[in-house]
């Protein structure tokens, strides 16, 4: 599946020319809003606040999202709005459209609410990709989570592709995971990124140069993760989820294959990087009987261990 972004959509559906989106993208890129603005601009937030997020950000080098949640000053839902893919970058470039007077608001309003169902399709057929899985219930909610948070992280889009389980992990890239439990349900999601990739994303991460696959791009990377699962378990219908205190744990493909059972895979495609999400059943889950035998999953997965990749 590769989800049409709502400009590309417009212009292959006809309602604008090549040349009207491209002088409206560049006022949108012009006029982009960061995470604090957004916030500012739906009241969620005061100009004080935002302050005091990105001062805690500069200090302990942290995402405008985790700093304001630590601070208690936004929500993981609040987060998760601000993120939606519906929400203010989408319609920004309708408004400018509506400006340059390329499009009516009635025209604007049918095209929004046919890319919606077409979306809407694709994420059918993407979990049609993974029918007689038991994750399906989490399934969309991981996937749809972690699509929103890179492109807020990275500011790109990226294209999500169903993959089969038994190829999602390979051998030659480090996997980073970490355990979420809800009522007695039991899952892990995890990444595997390649050192190269795993640069881009700490790059995108922490907004500077990572020219090495060092302990910082490590660490990125499992911010990276954090961050999604915390929003997965924000958003998760139903019990309460609750994610691991520990950081997400990297580890050898053939490590995290030992103590988990991958359920559903999608490859992660943008422009500058490639990457696996997985989510996976620990080994010695039985659904059947809603509980998992031998481990806590949590503290099977919980615990960051380093490594190098290529070397033990």
């Amino acid at each position: 599946m590769n989800t049409k972004l709502f400009g590309q959509f417009l212009l292959e559906k006809g309602y604008v020319s090549r040349e009207q989106l491209l002088l409206a993208l560049e006022s949108q890129r012009e006029a982009a809003r960061t995470l604090g603005d957004l916030a500012v601009a739906t009241g969620m937030l005061d100009l004080k606040e935002v302050d005091a997020i990105h001062l805690l950000q500069h200090v302990e080098n942290k995402p405008f999202s985790q700093a304001a949640v630590e601070l208690g000053l936004l929500t993981e839902r609040q987060i998760a709005e601000l993120l939606h893919p519906n929400s203010a970058e989408r319609m920004l470039l309708g408004q400018i459209l509506l400006a340059f007077g390329y499009l009516d608001q009635d025209t604007l309003d049918a095209a929004l609410e046919l890319h919606a169902g077409e979306r809407m399709e694709d994420e059918s057929d993407l979990m049609s990709h993974f029918r007689g899985s038991d994750l399906l219930e989490v399934g969309p909610t991981c996937i749809s989570i972690m699509r929103r948070v890179f492109k807020q992280t990275m500011r790109a889009p990226v294209s999500i592709h169903g993959i089969p389980p038994s190829k999602a992990i390979s051998a030659s890239q480090a996997v980073w995971s970490q355990a979420v439990s809800r009522g007695n349900d039991r899952f892990l999601l995890a990444l595997q990124v390649g050192e190269g990739d795993g640069c881009a994303m700490a790059q995108g991460v922490l907004g500077m140069p990572v020219p090495a696959f060092g302990d910082l791009a490590r660490d990125a990377v499992s911010e990276f993760l954090n961050v999604v699962t915390g929003h997965v378990c924000a958003n998760l219908d139903g019990s309460v989820a609750n994610v691991s205190a520990a950081p997400p744990a990297v580890q050898y493909p053939m490590d995290f294959l030992e103590k988990a059972r991958p359920g559903i895979s999608v490859l992660c495609i943008s422009d500058h990087m490639e990457f696996s999400y997985v989510i996976a059943r620990p080994v010695a889950w039985t659904a059947t009987q809603g509980r998992a035998v031998g481990r806590d999953p949590a503290h099977t997965f919980g615990s960051p261990a380093r490594m190098v990749v290529g070397g033990r």
